[in-house]
């Protein structure tokens, strides 16, 4: 039978889920709309507050998204609201910069006595609607005064003709500039570049005498800073027009208005033809007893420096005697404050741009500038700047190097590139003084903020008393830093440095060495001269009794001059230790490069006293130690080894030892080694629980490439089986004793086990449920 009901209950759900869709998809078309309005909203934001106006040129308005140029408002506005209706002038909206109309001032300069018609070409007008506008517009050309007429003739704009009197010229001045604009209607006609605005009358003619090199001398500036526009023009004395010559005006940011300023005023000049180019160096030292020299590079420096004194401040610091060395080139040094001086402790490190300032001189009222401009004093400013740091030498290396000199020294630290000059040198302090004698110099390869790169010389020789000096036997050579000539440091790490030749580094006689077969164990080392050794190696030689040699060999680790830890090799694979330990091996050393010398040598054994030759014992090669089982005892854990055949605690120590909890977590430490057990503490970290149930520990002698060994805990019952092997018991749990034989025995009878207990489960569980169908 078919139950119906359930059928007619998913029908009202759906009836139900349908109507609460619907209601659902109306919520969100009801927020959607929301979220379009709101978008719409915003959109009208973002429209009405588009910095569209401030763009004062066609070109720099139609490079902005959604900003159109105006030929009739001569103004930038949103493209949106120059579609409007009110604007009837389509042909005159320009969308694209390519379409902007041009604007060039034809000729920018007349004679006194002589009239001139200012003339204003206009171009990139193919339809030639911009020039049928302004023909049909009044036009008005302000020169000095808004009281000239001008008009379209063909494709310019024509002002009437103006004649300046050479009354104008009456104090001296060569020239003199006035900024001219043109009105259309009531706005101001806008150029693409403001110098056209500027027309400049001389008070000769100077034409013929001019080339075109020569005229390219003088330079013109233009930039705009706090709401004002700015204008300088700067010639040489070599100029044929003018001479020596400066003209400076300021104007509001239309330009419309000239305005006024103190003798005094400090003008800070920003712009290409006339700035600082470069500066260096970037850090100077802050304290110290030298001087920083600094080299400022500065574009037109010899023309502007005619006539006035040159003053540089960096930092804020003053630099003192400003030289000018080519025609934009300025040195000057800056003295460092004395680290104990009331300046220097209240200075810290501190960073500044370079200012230069060109202040009129007394003769310079001879001079033929404009009279507004020769009291005027004008002001650059670097865009990078110099920072007053306190250098830091942290390290060195290598740490030592011959006599012979030609060691790359790497010298790491920071600020290292702080001035000019760095004198890098290995210096000794005399024993009887404390005076300071330059055990070798080393010339700078390379530096930068962080590391200086030299290359030693040789030693300087020095003789008392008709022997030698050893500087490196007063161990007190160190590297020392000077930064030009002022502050001094000395590496710190490490403090020494040592002046070696080939061949000082020897072995104390008298040692004896020793390890096992599997290796790793520690082998300590004691000598002279163990600073200077790199890529050491403690390497033991073996025959396989014909005329074939073998090297094996581990690791050294120089801890000190005097002192160095070496891993002994593994002699697994060694013919001569094969089933014959122990063993002693008479061909053996430390081979290393002493000095930074290309190629490893074999370190010798010291002479000893009355003696004509070094006398040293074997090495000696045992074999790895047998653990049998371990039990705990008094909170700690003993390791019993294997009786006669145990060779526990020969050829190892105990740091050569570490204990691992095999079936558990915790922490061991050996405590002692000797010849029948080992003694393991567990640490602070490690519940008393873990050893109640710990079952087996993994020992292991020389490290991870050593010999390891897993043993069991020792058995408190145990009885002999019928085949005279020893049956273990502990816990319930039997186990089997070490020996092959048994352990494969034993192997074998638990896979059977496992065998017949999975059929016996397989046969119980085969009728234990039971499929029943529902009718």
């Amino acid at each position: 039978m078919v139950n119906c009901k359930s059928s007619r209950k998913n029908e009202n759900n759906w009836d139900y889920f349908s109507i609460k869709n619907i209601l659902h998809g109306i919520a969100l078309v009801l927020t959607f709309t929301a979220h379009a309005l709101h978008a719409l909203k915003a959109e009208s934001i973002v429209v009405a507050e588009l910095d569209c106006p401030e763009s004062t040129t066609c070109t720099t308005c139609t490079k902005k998204p959604l900003c159109s140029w105006s030929v009739e408002l001569q103004a930038c506005a949103n493209t949106k609201l120059l579609r409007a209706p009110q604007s009837n002038l389509q042909q005159l909206i320009i969308h694209n910069e390519t379409r902007c109309p041009r604007f060039e001032a034809v000729n920018k300069s007349s004679v006194a006595g002589v009239s001139f018609k200012y003339t204003v070409r206009i171009s990139n007008d193919a339809e030639g609607s911009v020039t049928a506008f302004l023909a049909g517009s009044t036009i008005t050309c302000c020169i000095e005064s808004c009281d000239f007429r001008g008009s379209v003739v063909d494709d310019s704009i024509v002002c009437v003709a103006v004649r300046a009197p050479r009354s104008y010229f009456a104090d001296g001045a060569t020239a003199l500039i006035s900024y001219i604009y043109v009105m259309i209607g009531d706005r101001k006609l806008r150029f693409d570049d403001d110098a056209d605005h500027y027309y400049t009358i001389y008070d000769r003619d100077c034409s013929p005498a001019t080339s075109a090199a020569e005229a390219n001398d003088c330079a013109t500036c233009l930039w705009t800073d706090g709401g004002y526009k700015h204008y300088l023009k700067s010639c040489p004395t070599g100029d044929p027009c003018t001479g020596p010559y400066w003209v400076y005006d300021k104007r509001d940011a239309d330009g419309n208005e000239k305005l006024r300023f103190a003798d005094d005023d400090l003008v800070r000049v920003r712009c290409a033809e006339i700035g600082i180019l470069s500066v260096r160096p970037l850090y100077a030292p802050r304290t110290g007893s030298g001087t920083t020299a600094m080299t400022i590079t500065v574009r037109n420096h010899r023309m502007l420096a005619e006539n006035r004194t040159v003053t540089v401040a960096v930092a804020g610091r003053r630099c003192e005697d400003p030289v000018t060395y080519d025609d934009r080139t300025i040195t000057c040094s800056v003295p460092q404050h004395h680290p104990s001086s009331a300046v220097a402790a209240a200075s810290s490190a501190f960073a500044g741009p370079v200012e230069v300032v060109y202040t009129p001189t007394s003769s310079s009222s001879s001079s033929r500038s404009s009279s507004t401009t020769r009291a005027t004093r004008f002001a650059l400013r670097s865009s990078e700047t110099v920072g007053f740091v306190d250098p830091e030498t942290i390290s060195v290396s290598p740490t030592c190097g011959p006599a012979s000199g030609g060691t790359k020294l790497t010298v790491r630290g920071r600020f290292l590139d702080a001035g000019n000059a760095v004198r890098v040198s290995v210096v000794s302090t005399e024993p009887e003084t404390t005076a300071e004698t330059v055990v070798m110099a080393c010339d700078t390869v390379s530096r930068d903020r962080h590391t200086i790169v030299c290359r030693t010389n040789a030693t300087v020789v020095r003789h008392r008393e008709n022997s030698s000096f050893r500087y490196n036997e007063s161990g007190s050579a160190r590297v020392k830093v000077q930064f030009d000539g002022g502050p001094i440091r000395y590496v710190q790490s490490p403090a020494s440095w040592t002046v070696c030749a080939a061949g000082d580094a020897a072995l104390d006689a008298g040692q004896t060495f020793a390890g096992t077969v599997s290796g790793g164990t520690a082998v300590p080392v004691r000598g002279i001269r163990f600073s200077c050794l790199t890529d050491a190696q403690f390497y033991v030689s073996d025959r396989d009794g014909g005329a074939a040699t073998y090297q094996h060999a581990a690791g050294c680790r120089v801890a000190n001059d005097t002192y160095m830890e070496c891993r002994s090799p593994d002699m697994r694979h060694a013919s001569s230790s094969v089933g014959v330990v122990p063993a002693t091996f008479p061909d053996f050393g430390v081979r290393a490069r002493y000095c930074g010398e290309d190629r490893a040598s074999d370190l010798p054994v010291q002479l000893q006293l009355f003696r004509s030759s070094a006398v040293r014992s074997p090495f000696s090669l045992f074999a790895d130690p047998v653990y049998v089982d371990f039990e705990i005892r008094d909170g700690a854990i003993v390791i019993s080894g294997g009786g006669q055949s145990s060779t526990s605690g020969r050829g190892y120590a105990s740091p050569d030892v570490t204990v691992r909890f095999g079936n558990s977590t915790g922490a061991c430490q050996v405590t002692s080694v000797s010849r029948h057990e080992i003694v393991c503490r567990p640490t602070s970290t490690t519940a008393a629980t873990v050893l109640d149930h710990l079952r087996r520990v993994v020992v292991t002698v020389g490290g991870d490439g050593g010999y390891a060994c897993d043993v069991h805990k020792k058995f408190t019952e145990h009885r002999k089986d019928g085949r005279g092997g020893k049956l273990l018991l502990f816990a319930g749990v039997t186990l089997f004793s070490c020996c092959r034989d048994v352990a494969i025995v034993s192997a074998a009878v638990l896979l059977i086990v496992s065998i017949i207990c999975v059929l016996l489960l397989r046969a119980v569980t085969k009728n234990r449920y039971v499929i029943s169908v529902d009718t």
